[in-house]
């Protein structure tokens, strides 16, 4: 009788996707990974969903059921990563097999802001097999850093869920004046979402005059290493006439709500991965006021959105950010949107009414096509087409088992630097 194998070979993955991500969280990854689910959904593609907690965010139990259901097995040929490389590198452990890299195809989604991509980025992205860029803007930093790379265009889209309605009472705001809204999560980088220049803008805009409102809706107000800026943040909106600070936690149906309850969305961001904001109220048909770059740009053209003109300048952040040079191992640029040309454009969209209607039709039919196009599954037969003859990549399994034998230095090191985060926050104040 013929001794037994010690490398027994396995039975090959079934075919299908295993689906990791926020799964239950309302952050915008988490938005972005359900609406992957029901498009893989809508081409009978068996998929395997597998939820990621992601340390903070509203919940959302749209997916509860299924996700118990397949109690965390990961049975499929693909494995789909709707993470940043930064929370997927530790799932790269070699002390569990809650994640099975090997005998798969592994893919990532990953949202990023900058033209160039983090160095703690590099070896974890050169470990997947396919990087599905979510937008155009991001499929070129990718590519800035691996020419070579097997990147797909992944456009995104939105899906209102049920009861988004407007509403003005219900969220305070007036009803006789022309009301703008921007809203940003806090530990999304404050200087990268720049409210300071939304707000300077509406200043340039009506002065004293009572004819409009902004409405500045901030997510997570009280997130770790982030207080500075909140406080700042206070301190200008109570003194700026018209500014209207909204800190309550909302469900996603809500928030939306909120949006479709005003009149212009503004977003003067220095960059954006995707911009999911400015969609999102495109989906409602209210108008887009933005900076004109980065991954907005995707869907936000002259024809349906107001755009501000901007220069591109070094990035300069505190220490903390991501964005700083130490993450990013080089200088790097993002957008300085024109204040002035910001301020026009609110003057002009809340005296011409005419003007936000089309604006807001023009929107609403650019989110309603893409909506289309993606539900058509495009992204499956470009990834099957990208992995067809996939055999396995010695190469990629290679940097695979770098990465494990790096996770104990590189889990401590993540340790030290939020243990450190907390001491400066502490001290901060």
């Amino acid at each position: 009788m013929c001794p037994m194998d010690s490398n027994p070979i396995q039975p090959a993955p079934a075919s299908g996707i295993n689906l990791y991500g926020y799964l239950t969280s309302n952050v915008g990854l988490g938005v972005a990974a359900r609406n992957t689910m029901r498009m893989l959904q809508a081409n009978q593609v068996p998929v395997a969903p597998i939820d990621v907690h992601p340390g903070g965010g509203g919940s959302d139990d749209t997916l509860t059921e299924l996700i118990a259901e397949n109690a965390g097995r990961a049975p499929y040929g693909i494995s789909l990563f709707h993470l940043n490389p930064d929370r997927l590198r530790y799932l790269i452990s070699p002390f569990s097999h809650a994640v099975d890299f090997e005998g798969r195809a592994n893919a990532c989604v990953p949202f990023w802001e900058a033209p160039r991509l983090p160095r703690a980025w590099l070896a974890t992205l050169s470990a997947m097999d396919v990087i599905l860029a979510p937008t155009l803007f991001v499929r070129d930093a990718v590519l800035a850093d691996f020419p070579d790379a097997n990147v797909l265009h992944y456009p995104q889209t939105v899906f209102l869920p049920d009861g988004v309605a407007a509403n003005r009472q219900r969220f305070g705001l007036p009803t006789d004046k022309v009301v703008f809204v921007a809203s940003f999560a806090l530990a999304s980088d404050i200087e990268r979402k720049n409210p300071w220049a939304i707000i300077e803008a509406f200043k340039r805009a009506f002065g004293a005059r009572d004819e409009a409102v902004l409405a500045l809706k901030v997510n997570n107000p009280d997130a770790t290493g982030h207080g500075a800026g909140m406080q700042r943040l206070r301190a200008i909106a109570a003194e700026t006439p018209g500014v209207m600070l909204l800190e309550d936690s909302m469900t996603y149906a809500a928030v939306l709500s909120f949006y479709a309850s005003c009149d212009v969305l503004v977003s003067l961001h220095r960059s954006e991965g995707l911009g999911l904001n400015m969609l999102e109220a495109m989906s409602l048909g209210v108008p887009v006021l933005a900076t004109g770059w980065s991954g907005n740009m995707d869907f936000t053209t002259d024809e349906c959105a107001a755009l501000v003109k901007y220069s591109l300048v070094d990035i300069d952040v505190p220490r903390s950010s991501p964005y700083h040079v130490k993450n990013m191992g080089l200088v790097t640029q993002w957008a300085e949107p024109d204040v002035d040309d910001a301020a026009q454009w609110m003057r002009r969209l809340a005296e011409d009414s005419a003007l936000r209607a089309r604006l807001g039709e023009a929107g609403l039919r650019v989110a309603r096509e893409r909506q289309t196009r993606y539900l058509e599954g495009g992204m499956v037969r470009d990834l099957a087409a990208a992995l067809e003859g996939w055999s396995g990549d010695r190469r990629q399994r290679a940097r695979m088992r770098r990465l494990e034998a790096t996770y104990v230095p590189d889990y401590a090191a993540r340790i030290w630097r939020g243990l450190m985060r907390r001491v400066r926050a502490v001290a901060g104040g």
